[in-house]
């Protein structure tokens, strides 16, 4: 307890300088071991887009590209990120895309900040940077399509609600558009806004969120066309219920997935939110609130659309991102609910378990994160030779015909 309180005493700048520190040693890893070359879905998304960018002759085919489905996503702001980089450096360079990517969790870490009331926000700045800033994620962190989809559509996402609940509805609504263009879950964003402006019977600006949204579906599912493993028509998640909840609730228990409990973490997670609900807690911290509804709607989202693939694909490394983001608002929530003598007495504990779930985490996903990064290396030789494998003559030409037009 001394050092917590010597803390307190120097008015917690150690804790902000530790805060620092761990956030700089992860941003240090993924500069240090992000690779200079695309990873499977990147040879489509980016460098294909490159090559049907420049190909086309008119503003609307420009779009066109810009705006090209990949599975039920539209990466716009991925691919505007690598077309800046791309002018800056004359030539893609995904290690510089990786660290861009990931700046998303940072100013993440920023909006939690913001967002939480000021008496707290000393007590969970260190808190909140171990338990963001750890490798459980490095799937997405060290590939470029998922960082700039994932980690974008959770950054802006949650600006878009801050500004939301502080009445500034023109960032609101520009935030929320760029979250649509991140990530296909996007859209909930606009749906929560719209429900919570209804709640509190803001008539007009219901409509015009309202209008804005069905504007954006009619540009976001033109020329739609379903993917091959587009299966939710069949509704095939109703027929094994048992499966579709196990699913929901792994990939929002993910991030605590120790000796199988993710399912009961998560169960734990709604059990905990519902109680927020019932104290409405979304009349203290509107913001913080909505976010966590913003990721049990894209936990239901990915269960309907994925959970065909095994309950085994809810707790694959890019989707831990959003359990944390869930557990973060929910602990910051309870957080917020306690007055400042057990705010004292609870920090120590808090800090003490964020300690231990980071170096767990970083400990846990060493060894998969460089087994990961050798698959990376394996999959770009393959692309670069003669062997014969599934959409390998795609990703080969695509990057032929890229290095001929010198994007990369």
């Amino acid at each position: 307890m001394l050092i917590f309180k010597y803390a307190l005493a120097k008015k917690l700048w150690l804790f902000k300088a530790a805060a620092f520190l761990i956030i700089l040693f992860y941003f240090l890893i993924i500069g240090f071991y992000s690779q200079n070359f695309p990873f499977w879905d990147d040879y489509v998304v980016t460098l294909q887009f490159f090559n049907d960018f420049y190909e086309a002759k008119t503003f609307a085919g420009k779009i066109d590209a810009l705006l090209a489905q990949w599975y039920e996503h539209r990466i716009v702001m991925g691919r505007l990120l690598a077309l800046c980089q791309f002018y800056i450096s004359g030539i893609l360079k995904f290690k510089v895309l990786h660290v861009v990517a990931n700046l998303a969790l940072f100013f993440l870490f920023l909006g939690i900040l913001k967002s939480t009331k000021k008496e707290i926000r000393n007590w969970i700045f260190l808190p909140v940077a171990l338990l963001l800033f750890q490798l459980q994620y490095y799937v997405a962190s060290f590939w470029f399509v998922s960082s700039s989809s994932m980690f974008f559509v959770l950054a802006f996402a949650f600006f878009a609600l801050y500004f939301l609940e502080h009445e500034k509805y023109a960032l609101c609504v520009i935030f929320s558009i760029i979250s649509l263009f991140s990530n296909g879950n996007g859209f909930l964003v606009f749906i929560i806004e719209i429900v919570f402006l209804l709640s509190f019977r803001k008539w007009k600006l219901s409509v015009v969120f309202l209008a804005i949204f069905l504007v954006l579906i009619l540009v976001y599912f033109h020329d739609y066309t379903r993917h091959e493993n587009d299966r939710m028509s069949t509704l095939y998640f109703l027929r094994e219920p048992i499966r579709t909840i196990d699913y929901f609730l792994s990939f929002l228990g993910g991030c605590f997935n120790v000796f199988g409990l993710a399912p009961l973490v998560g169960l734990a997670g709604i059990g905990a939110f519902i109680w927020l609900t019932f104290n409405k807690f979304y009349n203290q911290n509107q913001t913080l609130y909505c976010m966590m509804w913003f990721v049990v709607g894209s936990a239901l989202l990915a269960d309907i659309g994925r959970s065909f693939w095994g309950v085994e694909q809810a707790l694959e490394s890019r989707y831990k991102i959003f359990s944390i983001v869930f557990w973060i608002c929910l602990l910051l929530s309870f957080f917020e609910l306690q007055k400042e003598d057990i705010r004292k007495q609870l920090f120590p504990w808090l800090l003490l378990s964020s300690f231990i779930f980071n170096i767990g985490s970083y400990y846990k996903s060493w060894p998969f994160m460089l087994r990961f990064l050798e698959a990376q290396r394996k999959d770009y030789l393959e692309v670069n030779s003669e062997i014969i494998r599934n959409n390998l003559n795609e990703a080969s030409g695509i990057a032929v015909k890229s290095r001929a037009r010198g994007y990369y």
